[in-house]
Protein backbone atom coordinates (compact mmCIF):
# COMPACT_ATOMS: atom_id res chain seq x y z
CA UNK A 1 0.00 0.00 0.00
CA UNK A 2 3.26 2.16 0.31
CA UNK A 3 2.10 3.37 -3.35
CA UNK A 4 -1.06 5.63 -2.19
CA UNK A 5 0.31 6.30 1.88
CA UNK A 6 3.28 7.64 0.48
CA UNK A 7 1.46 10.26 -1.86
CA UNK A 8 0.15 12.15 1.03
CA UNK A 9 3.08 15.03 1.34
CA UNK A 10 2.68 15.16 -2.27
CA UNK A 11 -1.33 15.75 -1.81
CA UNK A 12 -0.86 18.64 0.75
CA UNK A 13 1.69 20.32 -1.62
CA UNK A 14 -0.88 20.16 -4.57
CA UNK A 15 -3.57 21.16 -2.33
CA UNK A 16 -1.50 24.24 -1.43
CA UNK A 17 -0.23 24.77 -5.31
CA UNK A 18 -4.10 24.60 -6.35
CA UNK A 19 -5.46 26.93 -3.47
CA UNK A 20 -2.78 29.43 -4.64
CA UNK A 21 -3.65 29.13 -7.99
CA UNK A 22 -7.72 29.51 -7.42
CA UNK A 23 -6.77 33.26 -5.21
CA UNK A 24 -4.75 34.50 -8.43
CA UNK A 25 -7.23 33.51 -10.61
CA UNK A 26 -9.91 35.26 -8.48
CA UNK A 27 -7.99 38.14 -8.25
CA UNK A 28 -7.23 38.68 -11.91
CA UNK A 29 -10.99 37.03 -12.98
CA UNK A 30 -13.11 38.03 -10.12
CA UNK A 31 -15.88 34.99 -9.59
CA UNK A 32 -19.40 35.81 -8.70
CA UNK A 33 -20.69 33.38 -5.93
CA UNK A 34 -21.60 30.03 -6.71
CA UNK A 35 -24.92 30.09 -4.50
CA UNK A 36 -26.61 33.61 -5.29
CA UNK A 37 -24.36 34.54 -8.28
CA UNK A 38 -24.39 38.44 -6.92
CA UNK A 39 -21.82 38.02 -4.18
CA UNK A 40 -18.49 38.15 -4.78
CA UNK A 41 -15.71 35.71 -4.68
CA UNK A 42 -16.30 31.99 -4.46
CA UNK A 43 -18.51 31.69 -1.73
CA UNK A 44 -19.70 35.35 -0.47
CA UNK A 45 -19.84 36.12 2.95
CA UNK A 46 -23.47 35.99 3.63
CA UNK A 47 -24.22 32.50 1.54
CA UNK A 48 -20.67 31.57 3.56
CA UNK A 49 -22.66 31.98 6.88
CA UNK A 50 -25.51 30.55 5.46
CA UNK A 51 -23.87 27.27 4.29
CA UNK A 52 -21.74 26.79 7.68
CA UNK A 53 -25.15 27.05 9.37
CA UNK A 54 -26.65 23.58 7.59
CA UNK A 55 -23.56 22.20 7.87
CA UNK A 56 -22.21 23.21 11.47
CA UNK A 57 -24.20 20.23 13.44
CA UNK A 58 -23.54 16.66 11.27
CA UNK A 59 -25.60 13.73 12.26
CA UNK A 60 -25.91 10.08 11.59
CA UNK A 61 -28.43 9.55 8.96
CA UNK A 62 -27.56 5.68 9.16
CA UNK A 63 -31.29 4.95 10.70
CA UNK A 64 -33.33 6.50 7.47
CA UNK A 65 -31.03 5.29 4.83
CA UNK A 66 -33.08 2.27 3.18
CA UNK A 67 -30.11 0.47 2.18
CA UNK A 68 -27.89 1.66 4.73
CA UNK A 69 -27.40 -1.25 7.80
CA UNK A 70 -28.55 0.88 10.58
CA UNK A 71 -26.40 -0.40 13.09
CA UNK A 72 -23.36 1.36 11.32
CA UNK A 73 -22.21 5.10 11.45
CA UNK A 74 -22.91 7.32 8.21
CA UNK A 75 -22.68 10.96 9.35
CA UNK A 76 -23.83 13.43 6.94
CA UNK A 77 -22.39 16.90 7.36
CA UNK A 78 -25.29 18.64 6.14
CA UNK A 79 -29.37 18.27 4.78
CA UNK A 80 -29.37 18.29 0.76
CA UNK A 81 -31.44 21.31 0.54
CA UNK A 82 -31.43 25.20 -0.16
CA UNK A 83 -27.81 26.87 -0.63
CA UNK A 84 -25.79 24.11 0.52
CA UNK A 85 -27.27 21.88 -2.10
CA UNK A 86 -26.85 25.02 -4.46
CA UNK A 87 -23.13 24.85 -3.42
CA UNK A 88 -22.69 21.23 -3.83
CA UNK A 89 -24.29 21.19 -7.06
CA UNK A 90 -22.04 24.27 -8.41
CA UNK A 91 -19.00 22.43 -7.71
CA UNK A 92 -19.78 19.03 -9.02
CA UNK A 93 -21.79 20.22 -12.23
CA UNK A 94 -20.87 23.99 -12.57
CA UNK A 95 -17.41 23.40 -12.42
CA UNK A 96 -16.78 25.81 -9.63
CA UNK A 97 -13.70 23.86 -8.08
CA UNK A 98 -13.06 26.99 -6.14
CA UNK A 99 -15.23 26.53 -3.66
CA UNK A 100 -14.09 22.91 -2.63
CA UNK A 101 -12.26 24.70 0.34
CA UNK A 102 -15.81 25.81 1.76
CA UNK A 103 -17.08 21.82 0.91
CA UNK A 104 -14.28 20.48 2.58
CA UNK A 105 -14.00 22.05 5.84
CA UNK A 106 -18.01 20.83 6.01
CA UNK A 107 -17.05 17.43 5.33
CA UNK A 108 -14.15 17.70 7.33
CA UNK A 109 -16.53 18.57 10.32
CA UNK A 110 -18.70 15.23 9.52
CA UNK A 111 -15.32 13.12 9.44
CA UNK A 112 -14.42 14.60 12.98
CA UNK A 113 -17.83 13.83 14.19
CA UNK A 114 -17.61 10.20 13.14
CA UNK A 115 -13.57 9.82 14.45
CA UNK A 116 -15.74 11.08 17.91
CA UNK A 117 -18.33 8.65 17.69
CA UNK A 118 -16.63 5.59 16.75
CA UNK A 119 -14.03 6.46 19.83
CA UNK A 120 -15.51 3.23 21.37
CA UNK A 121 -14.78 0.94 19.04
CA UNK A 122 -11.00 1.27 19.28
CA UNK A 123 -10.72 2.99 15.54
CA UNK A 124 -9.27 6.04 16.77
CA UNK A 125 -6.81 7.56 13.46
CA UNK A 126 -3.98 6.11 16.34
CA UNK A 127 -5.70 2.61 16.23
CA UNK A 128 -6.03 0.61 12.82
CA UNK A 129 -3.92 -2.36 12.16
CA UNK A 130 -0.39 -2.40 13.83
CA UNK A 131 -0.28 1.11 14.63
CA UNK A 132 -2.03 2.48 11.17
CA UNK A 133 -4.33 5.44 10.50
CA UNK A 134 -7.68 4.37 9.07
CA UNK A 135 -7.75 4.74 5.63
CA UNK A 136 -10.26 7.19 3.65
CA UNK A 137 -12.02 5.78 0.98
CA UNK A 138 -13.55 8.17 -1.22
CA UNK A 139 -16.63 6.74 -3.33
CA UNK A 140 -15.77 6.84 -6.92
CA UNK A 141 -18.27 8.38 -9.84
CA UNK A 142 -19.64 6.40 -12.43
CA UNK A 143 -17.38 6.91 -15.53
CA UNK A 144 -20.16 8.80 -17.31
CA UNK A 145 -19.85 11.50 -15.04
CA UNK A 146 -15.72 11.29 -14.60
CA UNK A 147 -15.47 12.07 -18.49
CA UNK A 148 -17.67 15.12 -18.22
CA UNK A 149 -16.50 16.48 -14.87
CA UNK A 150 -12.82 15.42 -14.95
CA UNK A 151 -12.38 14.50 -11.75
CA UNK A 152 -14.04 12.56 -8.78
CA UNK A 153 -16.13 14.86 -6.11
CA UNK A 154 -15.66 12.48 -3.54
CA UNK A 155 -11.92 12.46 -3.88
CA UNK A 156 -11.48 15.86 -3.92
CA UNK A 157 -13.57 16.93 -1.04
CA UNK A 158 -11.88 13.89 0.80
CA UNK A 159 -8.50 15.27 0.27
CA UNK A 160 -9.49 19.32 1.19
CA UNK A 161 -10.98 17.55 4.50
CA UNK A 162 -7.58 15.77 5.74
CA UNK A 163 -5.31 18.82 4.56
CA UNK A 164 -3.48 19.93 7.40
CA UNK A 165 -5.44 23.28 7.85
CA UNK A 166 -8.85 21.67 7.49
CA UNK A 167 -10.47 21.71 11.15
CA UNK A 168 -9.49 18.04 12.04
CA UNK A 169 -6.36 19.34 14.04
CA UNK A 170 -8.57 18.83 16.86
CA UNK A 171 -9.02 15.10 16.43
CA UNK A 172 -6.42 12.93 17.78
CA UNK A 173 -4.08 11.26 15.32
CA UNK A 174 -5.59 13.04 12.52
CA UNK A 175 -2.70 14.22 11.08
CA UNK A 176 -2.54 10.53 10.11
CA UNK A 177 -5.81 10.06 8.47
CA UNK A 178 -4.80 8.65 4.68
CA UNK A 179 -6.80 8.98 1.61
CA UNK A 180 -6.82 6.07 -0.58
CA UNK A 181 -8.40 6.36 -4.08
CA UNK A 182 -8.79 2.46 -3.83
CA UNK A 183 -12.62 1.58 -4.93
CA UNK A 184 -13.32 2.06 -8.53
CA UNK A 185 -16.22 1.27 -10.82
CA UNK A 186 -16.42 -2.01 -12.50
CA UNK A 187 -16.15 -1.94 -16.19
CA UNK A 188 -19.63 -3.29 -17.59
CA UNK A 189 -19.92 -2.84 -21.21
CA UNK A 190 -23.60 -3.85 -21.80
CA UNK A 191 -24.51 -2.87 -18.58
CA UNK A 192 -23.33 0.62 -19.56
CA UNK A 193 -25.17 0.71 -22.34
CA UNK A 194 -28.58 -0.70 -20.65
CA UNK A 195 -28.05 2.27 -17.93
CA UNK A 196 -27.10 4.85 -20.66
CA UNK A 197 -30.63 4.72 -22.01
CA UNK A 198 -32.34 4.14 -18.65
CA UNK A 199 -31.07 7.21 -17.17
CA UNK A 200 -32.16 9.31 -20.83
CA UNK A 201 -35.80 7.89 -20.45
CA UNK A 202 -36.41 8.33 -16.35
CA UNK A 203 -33.01 9.89 -15.10
CA UNK A 204 -31.28 8.64 -11.60
CA UNK A 205 -34.36 11.01 -10.11
CA UNK A 206 -36.71 8.85 -11.65
CA UNK A 207 -35.61 5.87 -10.03
CA UNK A 208 -36.90 4.54 -7.14
CA UNK A 209 -34.77 2.88 -3.96
CA UNK A 210 -35.39 -0.92 -5.53
CA UNK A 211 -33.60 0.46 -8.67
CA UNK A 212 -31.08 2.30 -7.21
CA UNK A 213 -30.19 -0.64 -5.37
CA UNK A 214 -29.93 -3.09 -8.40
CA UNK A 215 -28.25 0.05 -10.16
CA UNK A 216 -25.25 -0.24 -7.75
CA UNK A 217 -25.12 -4.09 -7.02
CA UNK A 218 -21.90 -5.65 -7.99
CA UNK A 219 -20.72 -2.16 -9.55
CA UNK A 220 -17.43 -1.80 -7.09
CA UNK A 221 -14.33 -3.48 -7.25
CA UNK A 222 -10.81 -2.52 -5.59
CA UNK A 223 -7.85 -1.51 -7.37
CA UNK A 224 -4.90 0.57 -7.49
CA UNK A 225 -4.87 4.15 -9.45
CA UNK A 226 -2.21 4.78 -12.07
CA UNK A 227 -0.09 2.45 -13.36
CA UNK A 228 0.14 0.06 -10.20
CA UNK A 229 -3.45 -0.73 -11.31
CA UNK A 230 -2.44 -0.88 -14.89
CA UNK A 231 -0.05 -3.50 -13.21
CA UNK A 232 -2.35 -5.28 -11.75
CA UNK A 233 -0.93 -4.63 -8.47
CA UNK A 234 -3.94 -4.55 -5.50
CA UNK A 235 -3.95 -2.41 -2.35
CA UNK A 236 -3.77 -4.54 1.12
CA UNK A 237 -6.64 -3.92 3.17
CA UNK A 238 -6.46 -6.35 4.79
CA UNK A 239 -7.93 -6.20 8.96
CA UNK A 240 -7.63 -2.10 8.21
CA UNK A 241 -10.29 0.17 9.70
CA UNK A 242 -11.86 2.04 6.67
CA UNK A 243 -13.61 5.11 6.20
CA UNK A 244 -16.04 5.48 3.07
CA UNK A 245 -16.18 8.83 2.20
CA UNK A 246 -19.29 10.60 -0.52
CA UNK A 247 -20.71 13.75 -1.44
CA UNK A 248 -24.82 12.78 -1.03
CA UNK A 249 -26.17 10.06 -0.03
CA UNK A 250 -29.90 9.08 -1.20
CA UNK A 251 -30.93 5.49 -0.30
CA UNK A 252 -27.51 4.18 0.82
CA UNK A 253 -27.38 1.52 -2.11
CA UNK A 254 -24.11 3.10 -3.46
CA UNK A 255 -22.79 3.24 -0.10
CA UNK A 256 -23.70 -0.53 0.53
CA UNK A 257 -22.03 -1.90 -2.59
CA UNK A 258 -18.86 0.24 -1.84
CA UNK A 259 -18.58 -1.83 2.01
CA UNK A 260 -19.27 -5.09 0.20
CA UNK A 261 -15.93 -4.13 -2.15
CA UNK A 262 -14.17 -3.27 0.93
CA UNK A 263 -14.62 -5.82 2.99
CA UNK A 264 -14.35 -8.56 0.47
CA UNK A 265 -10.70 -7.13 -0.14
CA UNK A 266 -10.24 -7.98 3.89
CA UNK A 267 -10.74 -4.02 4.67
CA UNK A 268 -13.15 -2.91 8.07
CA UNK A 269 -15.46 -0.65 7.25
CA UNK A 270 -15.78 1.02 10.41
CA UNK A 271 -18.51 4.01 8.73
CA UNK A 272 -19.17 6.33 6.31
CA UNK A 273 -18.85 10.22 5.80
CA UNK A 274 -21.25 12.18 3.40
CA UNK A 275 -21.15 15.87 2.66
CA UNK A 276 -25.35 15.63 2.47
CA UNK A 277 -27.79 13.64 2.69
CA UNK A 278 -31.66 13.42 0.93
CA UNK A 279 -32.53 12.41 4.68
CA UNK A 280 -32.21 13.34 7.53
CA UNK A 281 -33.64 11.12 11.14
CA UNK A 282 -36.78 13.47 12.71
CA UNK A 283 -40.55 14.32 11.41
CA UNK A 284 -39.59 15.17 7.45
CA UNK A 285 -36.97 12.97 6.71
CA UNK A 286 -37.08 12.79 3.30
CA UNK A 287 -35.82 16.44 2.39
CA UNK A 288 -35.67 16.68 -1.50
CA UNK A 289 -34.74 20.17 -2.59
CA UNK A 290 -35.77 21.55 -6.00
CA UNK A 291 -32.92 19.29 -8.09
CA UNK A 292 -30.22 16.89 -6.55
CA UNK A 293 -27.55 15.23 -8.89
CA UNK A 294 -28.86 12.96 -11.52
CA UNK A 295 -25.49 10.55 -12.04
CA UNK A 296 -22.25 9.17 -9.38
Amino acid sequence: MGTWRDRRTYDAAASAVAGTLADAVEVVIPQPCAVCASGRGPVCRVCRALVHRWSAYPVNVAPVLPHWPSDRICIASGPYRHEFARLILAFKNGGRLDTAPVLGRALGRGLAALLRDVEGQEVKPSRSRAGHAPVIIPVPSSARAFRRRGFVPSEVLARRATAPRSGLGAVPGSARLQVAPVLMARRRPMRAVLDSRVRRAVGQKGLNARQRSARAASSMTIGMPGLAGVMGLRPDLDNRSCILVDDVATTGSTLRESVRAVEDAGGRVVGAVVLASVRLPGKNCSMFSESHPTDG
